[in-house]
């Protein structure tokens, strides 16, 4: 299909030389610093007396619930 177009366009088509090899600038990827992934277990002792003055309030299907056995 492409055969059929004039040269102009064909020029458009050829694909480009390839980009040089440039080695990296910083480390290597073995000497690399990789981040460790932890879970939040070390975050829990964190949260157990975060706000001791917390009272739960009423999700809104429960003030669903609440109102639809009133009527």
């Amino acid at each position: 299909m492409t055969a059929n177009l004039p040269p102009q366009l064909l020029r458009l088509f050829v694909p480009r030389p390839p980009l040089p090899f440039l080695p990296p600038t910083d480390k290597t990827f073995e000497e690399r610093k990789k981040l460790t992934i932890s879970g939040i277990a070390s975050f829990l002792d964190r949260c157990k007396d975060f706000d001791v003055d917390y009272i739960p309030t009423e999700s809104p299907t429960e003030l669903k619930k609440k109102r639809v056995f009133s009527i």
